[in-house]
């Protein structure tokens, strides 16, 4: 929600000086563009408005759903990923490195080694889908990847009590 009265506040704000485009920082990370012929605010990405930690290899299990990127580091099946309040939103971007053939799949786990950056505290507490998240780690290179195939939430407790097939 407070980011997106600031993204409100900073088009109003824009749109009336006239710029063309704002350049970026940590206190300010929207650059205005156009689309069309609307001025909206375009985000510069993680990398370019946070500081993080020193970069570190990390391993653990990631899963991809729809809306959703669950990563615990060094769980190492799906469904401690699944129950932890220690997960973080796993973001990649434009600059992450992929090895050839790692395509992920949503709604599929993965076992992931990766070189990772997490931001530095005091940034944000608002990451991911509708910023819900309290985490993130941003990965910068895939060292390693295994598809650990489709990801039931059900799981076998809640089947075996009838609550979902």
């Amino acid at each position: 929600m407070t980011r997106l009265l600031v993204l409100l506040l900073l088009s109003i704000v824009a749109s009336r000086s006239g710029a063309k485009e704002i350049a970026p920082t940590p206190e300010h990370c929207f650059v205005e563009k156009i689309y069309d012929t609307a001025p909206v605010m375009a985000y510069v990405g993680d990398r370019k408005c946070l500081a993080f930690e020193p970069a570190r290899v990390m391993t653990g299990i990631w899963i991809n759903q729809f809306e959703g990127s669950i990563f615990r580091e060094n769980a190492k099946i799906m469904a401690e990923a699944n129950v932890s309040r220690h997960n973080a939103w796993l973001q990649f971007d434009e600059e992450t490195q992929m090895p050839d053939g790692f395509k992920p799949v949503a709604g599929h786990g993965y076992r992931l080694r990766f070189i990772g950056l997490i931001p530095k505290a005091g940034q944000s507490s608002q990451y991911g889908h509708l910023g819900m998240w309290k985490r993130m780690v941003l990965v910068d290179r895939v060292i390693a990847w295994e598809d650990l195939g489709s990801f039931n939430p059900c799981g076998e407790a809640r089947r075996a009590a009838g609550l979902c097939q």
